[in-house]
């Protein structure tokens, strides 16, 4: 009996010890709308693309009646989620937010999951030529730590090239080589990097980031 016990009080201590960083609005829940140029995307998370372009799209949601950008998915989770794309003039798009009190820590072990898909229509002006073409391009996602929402500090996990239109769940090991307060998700081209295409990426329902004792 006293070895349970002993047993359970130091499960409870491991359990107690790890801090789990808890993202706030993890399924990019607010009102549907078209990137604008603003640091705002949805309550709790900023635009991190580059200062000069409009910010990532809120989906799903309607303009005159039609879809924006032709994307018409619904939400693998709540009720809008977040497109982000990449563009052919070298530019891309992505989101973060700051930890707060919290904190990705130098040494710690990290779990993360979030669901990703394509969508069949992301229709827009195309940078380079200024004509409406599909953002139809397969990407990754990205995962970076950093102290400030216009810096990348670590590169803390890549994806796979996600060429599929139905919500999947992507789980990902992050291993942080230093602290970072800032937990960023970007769009980018998928490997090997040919031309710069325009391609884009659907993301909701993020997990916690849950850290993991030996």
């Amino acid at each position: 009996m006293k070895l349970n016990l002993l047993i359970f009080f130091l499960f409870g201590l491991v359990i107690a010890s790890a801090q789990n960083v808890e993202l706030t609005n993890p399924s990019f829940e607010g009102k549907p709308h078209k990137g604008k140029k603003s640091w705002y995307v949805v309550d709790d998370w900023e635009d991190c693309g580059f200062e000069n372009e409009t910010g990532p799209d809120v989906h799903p949601g309607l303009k005159n009646g039609k879809p924006f950008h032709g994307v018409s998915k619904q939400a693998a989770d709540g009720a809008t989620y977040i497109g982000l794309v990449t563009r052919d003039d070298e530019s891309w798009e992505a989101i973060g937010q700051s930890l707060r009190d919290q904190k990705l820590k130098n040494g710690a072990s990290y779990s993360f999951s979030i669901s990703l898909a394509q969508s069949v229509n992301y229709v827009s002006r195309s940078k380079r030529t200024g004509e409406q073409v599909n953002y139809s391009q397969a990407v990754v996602l990205r995962i970076w730590g950093s102290n400030a929402h216009n810096e990348r500090g670590e590169l803390l996990a890549e994806s796979t090239r996600v060429n599929h239109f139905d919500w999947q769940e992507y789980h990902f090991s992050l291993k942080p080589t230093a602290d970072w307060n800032w937990f960023i998700l970007e769009a980018f081209y998928a490997r090997p990097i040919d031309y710069l295409s325009n391609g884009s990426l659907l993301l909701d329902n993020c997990s916690n980031v849950l850290e993991h004792r030996p």
